[in-house]
């Protein structure tokens, strides 16, 4: 394609804010090693420098689990500056109400939670972390945000996932 056809193609930014995470997953990636974050005010001037630059249409606030960053609701409110629609990517294992309640409704959020099967198998993968992640979830939908699930299929999980799904 030529530049300037892609010029301005709305772009789609996933943000790795941190390497935090409460739980210790069998399949995640992350290193857990501890590395400098950028702080609140570095990523608001990263994401107006790449929206002068670029339309954004999705901005995905990942981690770790980006509910351990004490000044994640101001990431999220920057993000929702510059972005047609903004997603967390979470555990569910973090509280909820560690986000400002005004921003938890906001039309453009969208909450996805990793769940990965019944509570056997959810556990098994993620550190035993069922019962949060329903614990998440019930608060989320309780606050009026919107969801979606997201589950990383495996070996574990690959011939569970229909029945789990129907039921």
């Amino acid at each position: 394609m030529h530049a300037s056809a892609t010029a301005n193609r709305p772009l789609t930014l996933d943000l790795a804010l941190t390497a935090h995470c409460p739980l210790r997953c069998r399949f995640c990636m992350v290193e857990k090693v501890p590395v400098p974050e950028l702080t609140a005010l570095q990523w608001q001037k990263v994401m107006a420098a790449i929206a002068r630059l670029r339309p954004i249409h999705l901005i995905s606030l990942e981690g770790g689990e980006p509910l351990t960053r004490s000044d994640l609701s101001r990431i999220l409110a920057a993000s929702l500056e510059h972005a047609d629609e903004v997603k967390i990517v979470t555990s569910g294992a973090v509280p909820i109400d560690t986000l400002s309640a005004h921003l938890l409704g906001h039309p453009r959020l969208l909450i996805e939670v990793s769940v990965d099967g019944p509570k056997p198998v959810h556990d098994y993968l993620r550190d035993g972390s069922h019962d949060a992640a329903w614990g998440f979830i019930d608060a989320a939908m309780g606050r009026g945000s919107r969801l979606r699930l997201r589950s990383v299929v495996s070996v574990f999980n690959a011939r569970l996932l229909e029945p789990w799904l129907e039921a």
